[in-house]
């Protein structure tokens, strides 16, 4: 089997960094990186922001990404493993099951002050 290999143009790649996100963009010109063109891409007319690649420019994408996945981690720390909503929709789930018959009795839902329980079949 002898196929023959296509030859990629140049131009298939996009040698200039883009980004289509305000908050990037924001930053990199705060960082003094001024875009080279921006174009509206898609059916909503977005705006998508050109920069030409230097080492200035991957600098400030890692201090920005780097900035961004702090401020994950932050949010994530502070944010409560269970939200009253997920105990509510826990109590939810629980008590359709037990009113269908899937399950006899309940379990403690995490949170809860109160254990509902349904009285055994065999009693």
């Amino acid at each position: 089997m002898n196929e023959e290999r296509k030859i990629i143009p140049k131009n298939a790649f996009d040698s200039e960094y883009s980004t289509d996100w305000l908050r990037e963009m924001r930053f990199l010109t705060e960082k003094g990186i001024k875009y080279t063109f921006v174009h509206k891409v898609g059916e909503y007319g977005i705006s998508r922001f050109k920069y030409r690649k230097t080492p200035a420019l991957f600098a400030a994408l890692v201090e920005f990404y780097s900035s961004i996945e702090a401020e994950k981690a932050l949010k994530k720390k502070n944010e409560p493993a269970v939200t009253q909503r997920d105990i509510e929709k826990a109590q939810e789930i629980l008590e359709r099951a037990m009113r269908q018959g899937v399950i006899k009795e309940s379990v403690p839902v995490a949170g809860t002050q109160e254990e509902k329980t349904v009285e055994d079949e065999t009693e």
